[in-house]
């Protein structure tokens, strides 16, 4: 219950603040299992109209983490709701969308094994950012796991010498090596 006080607190002292809010949810799905609805209706009102914060791409990564690890009780459309709310907001740059759309393409994914969502989010990302390697090889990896060897194999082949971190050259390698 102090716990509870304490996020209910700070998310009421500051209108931008949503970390606060994302306790309030994680607090009641460790709790009882249940949706706090009002925390979730404020979070994706705050996404939507507010101002964004640098941690505020923090939270939809929790969200997400916490989904694919089991931990959340948000189901599917609460949590395409919170990145909708997100994106819809004029004030987020297009870099934070591109990230966004990545990372809600990792849930679809991952979490929801939805490729045809997965990579709708990703084409929207790639949309923004059409050269981004990182999304580049994201987007093999998802043709890769639709089947589409062949297309996955020519963009790997494309990708082959650009720069990457080790561990993203590591999943380049291990695709072509398929």
């Amino acid at each position: 219950i102090l716990a509870k006080k304490h996020f209910e607190m700070a998310s009421a002292l500051d209108s931008n603040y949503k970390m606060g809010l994302l306790g309030s949810l994680v607090l009641g799905c460790g709790a009882s299992q249940t949706v706090d609805q009002a925390a979730l209706e404020e979070l994706q009102r705050r996404f939507q109209e507010g101002l964004i914060l640098q941690e505020d791409t923090s939270i939809l990564s929790a969200v997400v983490q916490m989904s694919g690890a089991g931990l959340s009780c948000l189901k599917r459309p609460e949590i395409d709701a919170l990145f909708a709310s997100f994106l819809e907001n004029p004030r987020v740059a297009a870099d934070k969308k591109m990230s966004m759309y990545s990372l809600h393409a990792d849930y679809l994914w991952l979490s929801e094994k939805d490729l045809p969502a997965a990579r709708g989010a990703l084409q929207r990302a790639l949309d923004i950012s059409p050269r981004h390697l990182s999304l580049r090889l994201k987007w093999a990896q998802l043709d890769y796991i639709a089947g589409d060897h062949e297309s996955a194999k020519n963009l790997l082949q494309e990708l082959r010498g650009e720069p990457f971190s080790s561990k993203e050259r590591e999943t380049l390698n291990n695709l072509l090596s398929s």
